[in-house]
């Protein structure tokens, strides 16, 4: 669903984002909802800042239920650049999280724990080398250099199949022994997202 659009950027939400939020709403839960969102669209910006510097144009940003996309015309064109770019919206949720903890620390600026918290666990699982996260997109890029262009897919794509059914794994044994589902849903909807990527055009 298109919200508006931002100097030729189209700023989109998932179906799925918007049920996620008005169950949390409903549920009193709204400024946590509104937190997790901010601190998304703060790192998806952050993407789309660093192609306008190389010259990139952001035609559309998702928001998603556990985070979102920046999709950027000629990203795959240079494998340094898109590096450099996915690098880059990590970065600037470490940053912000860290900027906010500390102005709160010196009294400057309020309390927002959650998110500070939202931001480094954006940064975290975003680094994480599953294909389409930030992390995966990292890695292709060191494997088109290392294999070339016509292996680095199915190499980052497998990668990250391995990677997030092992974390899916680990949710699954915790919730059988100790009834620890906090992150299950995170875990199927990385598994999804990486066995979905098999199916996505090479870019």
């Amino acid at each position: 669903m298109n919200l508006f659009t931002v100097k030729n950027t189209r700023i989109k939400i998932d179906l799925s984002l918007i049920l996620l939020g008005v169950l949390w709403i409903f549920t009193g839960n709204g400024k946590t909802f509104f937190t997790m969102l901010f601190a998304v669209c703060l790192h998806e910006f952050a993407h789309a800042s660093m192609a306008k510097l190389f010259k990139l144009e952001t035609e559309s940003i998702t928001l998603y239920l556990f985070g979102g996309s920046a999709e950027i015309r000629g990203i795959g064109d240079d494998n340094i650049k898109e590096g450099i770019i996915a690098l880059f919206g990590p970065l600037v949720s470490v940053f912000t999280g860290f900027l906010w903890q500390t102005g709160a620390n010196y009294g400057i600026i309020p309390y927002w724990q959650e998110f500070t918290d939202y931001s480094y666990t954006i940064a975290l699982i975003n680094l994480l080398p599953v294909y389409p996260l930030d992390g995966g997109r990292i890695l292709m890029c060191i494997f088109k250099g290392m294999f070339g262009s016509r292996k680095k897919r199915k190499i980052t794509v497998t990668v990250g199949i391995v990677i997030s059914g092992l974390f899916f794994l680990k949710n699954i044994i915790a919730l059988i022994l100790w009834g620890r589902a906090s992150g299950i849903v995170m875990a199927v909807f990385m598994l999804i997202a990486s066995i979905k990527a098999i199916k996505k055009p090479n870019n």
